[in-house]
């Protein structure tokens, strides 16, 4: 970023006057932008592009597997929050993800999530709790 710009863009965010790139960038994507955005659009628009990616690309190996966020849990609760994703391995991009249903497992949420993404001619992998 030139340094009139920054001096521009300084003027209009409440950050420190010798504030470098970096923490400006920062400063604009964690508190500004994205609280801006609605997370069902955003999640539907990057759907969109990834498929619209992945369906020039051969056929792939699509790994499913599910994992625990951590932290996610609220005090009061016993749960994390489980996700199920679908990877493709030849390019290394995140096709999708599904959050489990709680009273669930990977079993219910993979039918879901295969259905979010084009297996057309693809291999999938899945791990034991994928399978009955």
């Amino acid at each position: 970023m030139r340094d009139g710009n920054l001096a521009s863009l300084n003027s209009h965010l409440s950050v420190t006057t010798n504030a470098d790139n970096a923490s400006i960038f920062n400063y604009l994507i964690n508190n500004r932008v994205f609280s801006l955005l609605d997370p069902m659009s955003l999640e539907a628009a990057l759907q969109e592009w990834i498929s619209s990616l992945v369906s020039s690309l051969p056929p792939d190996i699509i790994a499913i597997d599910g994992k625990s966020l951590r932290g996610s849990n609220k005090p009061s609760a016993h749960s994390f929050v489980h996700m199920v994703s679908a990877f493709a391995c030849s390019c290394g991009l995140s096709l999708a993800q599904i959050k489990v249903d709680e009273k669930t497992n990977e079993i219910t949420a993979i039918p879901k999530l295969l259905d979010m993404i084009d297996i057309e001619g693809c291999t999938i992998s899945i791990d034991a709790m994928g399978f009955v």
